[in-house]
């Protein structure tokens, strides 16, 4: 059985009709009675004024007792009334403010129990599209965040309402930096001009400045909604590496064709001058030797850049394995051995690690072949060349991995290198010596084979050296767990 609910409307005229009802019956009840004595004692005027005495005394006491009654069935169904409306409105304020919904008031009046309905029915579709656009918007702050690109927005009076911590970044600007004009915030002139031009305009610029050494590419698009512009967003590109690596390159080209085009004018003009018939035999075998020469340079060019670029692209890849350092320096040192017995050159190798190394043998073959190489071509006559093998310290800072390492120091006791030039000495084709290395038959690109060399197998290279004092090339890479016995050293 359903239960009975009334209606607002019903109620109340239910109320008024109760009321007026029972004032017309006692209303008609006293009228009746006045009737029926005036008629039975019509004759008699002193009854007839009693009669209409009662009636007006009846009168009188049913507006005395039913009027109140009336007022108060009035007031119980008012209040009857209002609980049900302040329990809705109460419904409705937790629903506003409240994460969950709350319990429903179970209301009997119809229409209090539809707008509790269409309330609950109103907030849930709020609440669910509330937390959409809030999830929305805590995505997009965390991908603008993450971006590298500075992105910054102003309002139609040029204020910073918005930016990312790359703008802050680039552009240097200040905690409190929210809120101001962004002409109070930036000093560049050029750079100020460009964020101060009039919201109103509606181009899309696309600047690129120098700001402190920095090279910045920075776009301003504005912000139309309706027809009308209310600011603009300002992207800010550091565009200094990509600068940076244009110069490389546009240098490693420059130096390519230059180391290139030594060997081939060589080549070219030897292999002119052999075409004379009449060319003496003695000078047509030094012309031939020279040719032979400058072929087999530009043979080590050509390989060495081959390496190189196997290296750096991820072409070669190393296979660690536990090396004996010591007799690798001296297996690699044989075919160096003629040319510093020719030279008076002494060699020692020194084992104070007694420790493998985790290293790809022929990668750390080749890193050996180069440092001999550069300190033959260096090193004076009855000059000395040492490998010493020790334990290193740990790699500092968050690129340690807390293991052993090993490092293989290769010193000479040659001219040196400038202070200025040692941080350069790992740059392709750079030369501290530029006429004596290429006298040597040097390519340029040795040592920084090394170097990339080096970091493919988890280690690194340092360069020490002064003037007049020698050279020291130290190769760190991580220890292997193979101890080796200890061995007495041997030219």
């Amino acid at each position: 059985m359903k239960p009975f609910r009334v209606s607002i409307p019903a109620a109340m005229v239910v109320a008024v009709l109760v009321t007026g009802g029972l004032l017309s019956a006692i209303t008609s009840v006293a009228v009746v009675v006045a009737m029926r004595e005036s008629l039975v004692r019509l004759a008699d005027p002193a009854s007839a004024a009693v009669s209409f005495s009662l009636v007006r005394e009846m009168l009188f006491w049913s507006l005395v007792v039913w009027v109140p009654f009336g007022a108060l069935l009035a007031w119980w169904a008012g209040r009857r009334l209002a609980q049900p409306l302040e329990d809705t409105r109460m419904f409705a304020r937790e629903q506003a403010w409240s994460e969950h919904p709350p319990r429903r008031t179970g209301a009997r009046v119809t229409e209090v129990r539809r707008l509790e309905e269409a309330l609950s029915g109103y907030f849930a579709d709020l609440r669910d599209e509330l937390a959409v656009a809030l999830r929305s918007r805590e995505e997009a702050i965390l991908l603008v965040n993450a971006v590298g690109e500075g992105i910054l927005q102003l309002d139609a009076l040029g204020h910073l309402v918005r930016l990312n911590p790359a703008a802050a970044r680039l552009l240097r600007l200040p905690g409190e930096a929210l809120g101001q004009p962004i002409g109070a915030l930036v000093r560049h002139p050029e750079l100020r001009e460009l964020l101060e031009r009039p919201m109103q305009d509606v181009t899309v610029e696309s600047t690129e400045i120098s700001v402190e050494g920095r090279q910045l590419l920075v776009v301003r698009q504005p912000l139309v909604y309706r027809g009308e512009t209310g600011g603009a967003v300002v992207l800010v590109v550091d565009l200094t590496p990509l600068r940076r690596l244009e110069d490389v390159r546009r240098d490693f080209v420059a130096n390519v064709s230059h180391e290139l085009k030594t060997p081939l004018t060589a080549i070219r003009g030897f292999a002119e001058t052999l075409q004379d018939e009449e060319l003496l035999p003695e000078l047509r075998r030094q012309f031939l030797e020279a040719t032979l020469r400058n072929a087999d340079r530009l043979q080590r060019i050509v390989d060495d850049l081959l390496d190189l670029s196997r290296i750096e692209s991820g072409g070669w890849r190393p296979h660690p394995s536990a090396v004996d350092a010591p007799a690798l320096a001296r297996d690699a040192w044989v075919e160096f051995r003629a040319r510093a017995e020719e030279n008076g050159v002494a060699f020692d190798v020194l084992d104070e690690a007694h420790q493998a190394v985790g290293a790809d043998p022929d990668g750390l073959r080749q890193i050996l072949s180069n440092l001999y190489d550069n300190a033959l071509r260096y090193t004076p006559r009855n000059g000395r060349i040492t490998v010493r093998v020790r334990r290193a310290d740990p790699l500092p800072g968050p690129k340690s991995s807390g293991g052993a390492r090993i490092a293989i120091e290769v010193a000479d006791t040659g001219s040196g290198i400038p202070g200025d030039a040692l941080q350069r000495i790992f740059e392709r084709f750079y030369r501290v010596d530029p006429s004596r290395s290429r006298a040597d038959g040097g390519t340029g690109l040795g040592l920084s084979i090394v170097k990339h060399l080096a970091e493919r197998m988890g280690g690194d290279v340092v360069a020490e050296s002064r003037l007049g004092s020698g050279t020291t090339m130290r190769v760190t890479l991580p220890a292997a767990t193979l101890a080796l016995a200890p061995t007495a050293p041997r030219e």
